[in-house]
């Protein structure tokens, strides 16, 4: 069986076979074989066949879902770009299990339970990989409060960009020590560098941590709770 990626966007993003019997409203899931021309099976088979039915059925569960699937997945990764491929993936795997899913509650419920599962994934591997970018030393700054390393699950939830955005908004002074922190650089060191005793390097840097956390700890709450909130 061959698969493709339909060509055209309908203005929701999702297309599906035309019922009246006209070309493809072409949409961004892949669904298998089903993207060869259904309609022109109807006509030379003279009636609906039980996979036009399976297309039809499927295609109505997605226009009425999708967009509250997007709006889900958005909440939950903060940005549009991936919560579309993370919806394009929980509509593939629906596709596969879908004579599994009877009724638009089960394909509800199901699709979400596959986002919220993905998207943690996909969340966990962003940090991993953000310790191993070059401005990795941002997060180990934050690690260097013992109250960070209990809110470990609560992090998860934040993104490089969500972090930077956060460090931009810092007063200069501390942005700085911040900076040279996240160098790896001792107290000590920081302190000559700036001109100021380690206690106060340490004083400003634990003022860092607070408002990093006052600014970002409602956006990783507020992305963890979303996954709850998909019954």
């Amino acid at each position: 069986m061959h698969s493709r990626r339909w060509r055209r966007k309908s203005p929701g993003g999702i297309g599906f076979p035309d019922t009246l019997g006209n070309s493809w409203i072409v949409c961004s899931v892949r669904l298998e074989w089903l993207c060869h021309d259904g309609p022109a099976r109807k006509r030379s088979s003279g009636g609906t066949s039980m996979a036009d039915n399976e297309m039809q059925t499927f295609a109505a569960l997605v226009i009425q879902f999708r967009s509250g699937l997007l709006k889900h997945a958005q909440r939950i990764l903060g940005n549009t770009a991936d919560a579309e491929d993370l919806v394009q993936h929980a509509l593939d795997e629906a596709w596969k299990e879908r004579l599994h899913l009877q009724g638009p509650e089960a394909f509800r419920a199901w699709t979400g339970r596959v986002i919220n599962t993905r998207a943690i994934s996909l969340l966990r591997h962003h940090r991993a990989e953000q310790r191993k970018a070059v401005n990795a030393g941002w997060v180990t700054v934050l690690a260097d409060d013992p109250e960070e390393s209990e809110g470990g699950e609560l992090w998860t939830f934040i993104q490089e960009k969500d972090l930077r955005e956060a460090v931009e908004r810092l007063p200069p002074q501390q942005r700085e020590v911040f900076h040279l922190r996240a160098q790896g650089r001792s107290y000590v060191s920081i302190g000559a560098q700036v001109g100021r005793s380690t206690g106060t390097v340490g004083w400003w840097l634990h003022q860092v941590r607070e408002q990093l956390r006052e600014r970002l700890q409602p956006i990783a709450e507020e992305r963890r709770l979303s996954v709850g909130t998909w019954h």
